[in-house]
């Protein structure tokens, strides 16, 4: 859980700065091609961080999920 919260956590590092510098440029009435699609992938980063850092529990199951064991495999060894 602790590495989730560490990616997270360089995702918002990422994050801010950048949606920072695209908003400023956009209050600066530049609008380049890449200023769209970069305000998007600073938002997605910022959500990524955030959910990464209050725990992500789903991810944290889907990424380290216990093996179960099945009732064939119990009585293999009998």
């Amino acid at each position: 859980m602790l590495s989730l919260r560490i990616i997270g956590v360089v995702c918002l590092i990422r994050g801010i700065p950048e949606l920072v510098k695209l908003l400023a440029n956009l209050a600066w009435r530049y609008q380049g091609p890449y200023l769209w699609s970069g305000i998007i992938s600073a938002i997605v980063f910022l959500i990524i961080g955030g959910y990464l850092i209050l725990g992500g529990r789903r991810l944290a199951k889907f990424a380290f999920r216990e093996r179960t064991k099945t009732p064939s495999s119990d009585n293999a060894g009998r």
